[in-house]
């Protein structure tokens, strides 16, 4: 028979609902050639690649739901005659499955609708469920940290996790950047959110400037507006002379 056999998950962390891979670690193929199958929860795993007398060992996929934490995962190697009589038939554990489950994750900005320059923007981070849940989230602005404001962590369910952000009266340099949100839920877990800002302001330093010093009546003369900027968003330019209006 076969002389041992162990079951390894090929990564150290196996999220739920996601595609794992099991080894089925062999030291020989044993005569006859043993065949194998492992399953979880009463279910078969699927074979990606099966054993040979060169590599004993065989390597199985599965999506393993979320009830199936704390289960484990049991193989069996079968060797049978030629006449299909069963020889050798041995079953195989694993440790129990620990299953990390993502969390739902979301950001809120306050004002939502319209950042203007000078505004006070407020972040919040929610997570929902999750395991582990989210034990921590920090947020980036523009490569900058952003300081958090007072918890408010005190009053929500064991399964909730909330952190508010500031950044005090936004400037336009932070317009089209992007505000970046890690929800770790261990050292090795954790989910991005990134959201691109968009900052109006106003355009400044505008000025009038003519053609010439001296007009004399009759001629024509034209005007020079500029600004510094073109604004968020892009400005237009009107300008007038008493009640008419100049030609561009």
């Amino acid at each position: 028979p076969v002389r041992s056999a162990s079951i390894r998950l090929a990564a150290p962390q196996t999220r739920a609902n996601s595609p794992a891979e099991i080894l089925l670690l062999v030291s020989d193929c044993g005569n006859p050639p043993a065949l194998h199958s492992c399953s979880a929860s009463g279910r078969i795993l699927n074979l990606l690649k099966p054993s040979t007398c060169r590599n004993a060992s065989s390597l199985w996929t599965w999506n393993f739901p979320t009830d199936d934490s704390g289960q484990k995962v049991y193989c069996e190697i079968v060797q049978t005659a030629k006449d299909g009589s069963t020889l050798f038939n041995q079953t195989f554990s694993s440790g129990r499955v620990e299953l990390f489950l993502l969390a739902n994750n979301s950001l809120t900005l306050s004002p939502s609708a319209f950042i203007t320059e000078g505004d006070n923007l407020t972040i919040t981070a929610v997570s929902v469920g999750g395991k582990p849940p989210v034990r921590n989230v920090t947020c980036w602005a523009g490569g900058t940290l952003l300081q958090e404001t007072a918890p408010s962590n005190a009053s929500l369910a064991p399964d909730r996790f909330e952190k508010q952000f500031m950044l005090n009266a936004i400037t336009r340099k932070y317009n089209r950047r992007t505000l970046s949100c890690a929800f770790e839920q261990d050292d090795k877990l954790a989910q991005w959110i990134n959201k691109t800002l968009d900052v109006f302001y106003a355009i400044r330093n505008a000025s009038i400037s003519l053609s010439s010093a001296r007009i004399l009546s009759g001629s024509a003369v034209s005007f020079t507006l500029q600004t510094s900027d073109s604004g968020n968003p892009p400005a237009r330019h009107f300008c007038h002379l008493a009640e008419r209006t100049l030609q561009q």
